[in-house]
């Protein structure tokens, strides 16, 4: 069994801010017997022009989401590099309506140079998926990244240089991915309304998000639900616009008592909005200012707020 890589040219691109992209778009696909069919992942309603090397000698060329030459009957069980040309337009990437695919889907090897427009639900339940591609996916035109890696449970995608500025949602981005610990650290969450869930049950997850911008964040229940290893600072968040946090941080987990504290006194400066539910469960705090910041969050805006109180 070999996997070849295949189209893997770099080039250097001032449309995105890094150095280098790889232009072609690439993965890897397992077939486990002879003449299976792989389905490449197209959406209905987007638009496609699509150059693709199949990885067993064979190429096609498609216009439409679900014309013929999308999909690819291989003759032998084997592992092969599926190749899209960088110049390609393939604006929506969705495993999750291809479910006989998503299982044979087991590297990411490059993003390349393809505009994508949507990417909700783009690998949603892709068991054996791992996602080595160190450049970055176009994001210039995404907005929504609800569930995006959902439920793959090997997946550890390299984030770090991502732009996401456009983003609305990152909703269950990477919910229920026990391997995923994400470098979110630069990303700019300006645009960004929903945190609903981003990292539920990602048990290795400890994302630094203390130099988010959230000015626009209306939602972010379930954030760290079931999320080990987290311990988030979001001391200088801006919640002014906040609805909803409930069950923020699971019932186990903290904030430091430094950044709870901090957070109270930030958040009683804002003109919140009333009646938010905020759990941040076992979170203590500590200081007059603090006291006093919560108790006139409670006071003036009726806040429902779980802690773990006082020290």
């Amino acid at each position: 069994m070999s996997v070849i890589r295949l189209g893997s040219t770099w080039l250097t691109s001032g449309r995105r801010s890094r150095e280098s992209i790889v232009n072609n778009m690439s993965f890897t696909w397992v077939t486990t017997s002879p003449t299976e069919t792989l389905a490449l992942p197209t959406k209905s309603g987007y638009s496609y022009n699509v150059s693709v090397d199949w990885g067993d000698g064979n190429s096609d060329t498609f216009t439409t989401w679900n014309q013929t030459e999308s999909s690819h009957e291989y003759a032998t069980a084997d592992t092969y590099t599926v190749t899209i040309t960088g110049d390609s337009t393939f604006q929506a990437l969705d495993f999750d309506r291809a479910t006989t695919t998503r299982t044979g889907l087991r590297e990411w090897l490059s993003w390349g140079d393809i505009e994508w427009t949507y990417l909700a639900l783009a690998f949603n339940t892709c068991p054996n998926a791992t996602f080595p591609a160190t450049d970055s996916p176009d994001l210039t035109n995404v907005t929504d990244l609800n569930s995006m890696f959902n439920n793959c449970t090997l997946a550890n995608p390299i984030t770090t240089n991502w732009i996401t500025t456009a983003v609305t949602t990152f909703a269950n981005m990477f919910a229920s991915c026990p391997a995923a610990n994400p470098d979110v650290s630069l990303w700019d969450v300006s645009s960004a309304t929903s945190f609903n869930s981003m990292f539920t049950a990602t048990t290795l997850a400890n994302p630094d998000v203390s130099s988010w911008t959230t000015t626009a964040l209306l939602t972010c229940a379930n954030m760290f639900q079931l999320a080990a290893a987290a311990q988030p600072d979001f001391r200088d968040w801006n919640v002014a616009s906040l609805t909803s946090a409930n069950l923020f941080l699971d019932q186990s987990l903290s904030a430091t008592n430094a950044t709870w504290s901090a957070a109270l006194v930030n958040f009683n400066a804002q003109s919140l909005q009333n009646t938010v539910a905020f759990d941040a469960e076992a979170s203590t705090y500590s200081g007059a200012g603090a006291i006093a910041a919560r108790a006139a969050i409670i006071a003036d805006h009726s806040w429902t707020i779980g802690d773990g109180g006082v020290v």
